[in-house]
């Protein structure tokens, strides 16, 4: 909340300030809460492992991770850009970054609510799964978004909605687009300022199971410019269909930092070059693209991706695993990998991490010294079917 922006700071509650950023607020007014799940259940889920690095400590299966997820893989990036780190250090940031890639495929689910017949359109419903607003967190700089391609019989784009060009960062807003963000004005003038914005021009995030209205008017975080029904934490959109369509893909991104914001931040730092070495930063990692969370197609592809093969790893340091692997292929797409691992004390194999995009690599940090760890990786492709786990590897990091 903006104190700034109060009537009476003496008289008023907080919440009833100018709203910056109110994640707290919606999860209180959320299910979530009602329920007994606090931000601790999901931003420090339970994990298997040693409460401190003695020997002869026992392996807990409940340990509190202490990595705080969240929802910026951007920044985690950056940082060594701007300072020199230790080597585990930057294991620590990698790892960080990995976790937060794999949390965000938690956050939301896109399904297909009316099949496209003769005359009527396709219909897709995003469902927030977490507990707050989707999105949420810096109002200024993030956004997702419903990128819709429609296919003719040879597999060609005829038609899409929401298209994001990555060599110039850029999101196209044709009419169709759906794109969940919040818009701030100062005076009615359209800013990126946070602290002097004094106006919320829209704001069609999707609220979080158990919306009220009423409740979430009285803290000021009510949607603007969206109807969002009690009880409604999901939100439905309809595509027409191009005569000759044959295949309907929808990818629900989500992007942490803009090029516009990037560029307001950059502008905007006249007393030093701070904003133009974030630029620069920006520029030199692929201008922060886009993460596909979520991913629907029709007809729904039964098929599974090829088995990736020939998976091979080697450390470069104590606390690093580098691992390399061939394509796998699909009827379809493959979106991104699974990362399955196993350590010393488990028994079974878990899902560690997937990679942020489809590429053919992946480097899991944060480990032990001197330690073995098992691998395997899949395929996954836009209807959620999981290839054949590829070949089983052993992989020693450093002592």
């Amino acid at each position: 909340s903006n104190p700034l922006l109060a009537q009476d700071t003496r008289t008023q509650a907080p919440h009833e300030y100018f709203p910056i950023d109110r994640i707290y607020s919606e999860w209180k007014l959320s299910d979530f809460a009602r329920r007994g799940i606090e931000c601790q259940t999901c931003h420090m889920p339970r994990i298997p492992g040693k409460a401190a690095s003695f020997e002869f400590l026992p392996v807990r299966h409940d340990l509190a991770q202490h990595s705080f997820l969240g929802g910026n893989y951007w920044v985690p990036q950056i940082l060594p850009m701007f300072w020199n780190y230790e080597e585990r250090e930057l294991d620590a940031l990698i790892a960080g970054r990995n976790r937060t890639i794999d949390f965000l495929r938690t956050s939301a689910k896109l399904n297909i609510v009316q099949n496209p017949k003769a005359g009527s359109p396709i219909v897709f419903r995003v469902y927030n799964r977490t507990g707050h607003k989707f999105p949420s967190g810096d109002p200024e700089s993030r956004r997702a978004w419903l990128h819709v391609e429609f296919l003719d019989a040879k597999g060609r784009v005829i038609g899409e909605s929401g298209r994001y060009d990555f060599d110039t960062a850029t999101l196209i807003e044709d009419p169709q687009a759906k794109i969940y963000r919040v818009k701030l004005a100062e005076n009615g003038t359209p800013t990126f300022h946070m602290i002097r914005a004094n106006q919320v021009v829209s704001d069609n995030r999707i609220p979080p199971q158990g919306f009220r209205r009423s409740r979430f008017e009285q803290f000021n975080i009510a949607p603007v410019g969206a109807n969002y029904r009690d009880g409604q934490f999901w939100d439905d959109t309809a595509y027409n269909l191009p005569p000759g369509t044959v295949k309907v893909r929808a990818t629900l991104y989500f992007q942490v930092m803009t090029r516009e914001y990037v560029e307001f931040l950059r502008d905007s730092n006249t007393t030093d070059n701070w904003g133009q070495q974030l630029y620069q930063a920006w520029l030199a990692s692929d201008k922060a693209p886009p993460i596909a969370i979520a991913t629907a197609v029709f007809p729904p592809d039964k098929n599974r991706p090829t088995r990736p093969t020939n998976l091979q790893g080697q450390s470069p340091s104590s606390y690093r695993v580098v691992l390399n692997w061939n394509t796998s292929t699909d009827d379809d797409k493959v979106v991104y990998y699974e990362i399955w691992r196993r350590a010393p004390h488990e028994t079974r194999f878990r899902k560690v991490g997937t990679t942020f995009a489809a590429e053919t690599t992946y480097t899991d940090a944060g480990l032990h010294p001197d330690t073995e760890y098992q691998y395997y990786v899949r395929a996954v492709d836009t209807s959620g079917n999981a290839s054949i786990s590829s070949n089983t590897i052993t992989v020693r990091t450093q002592q």
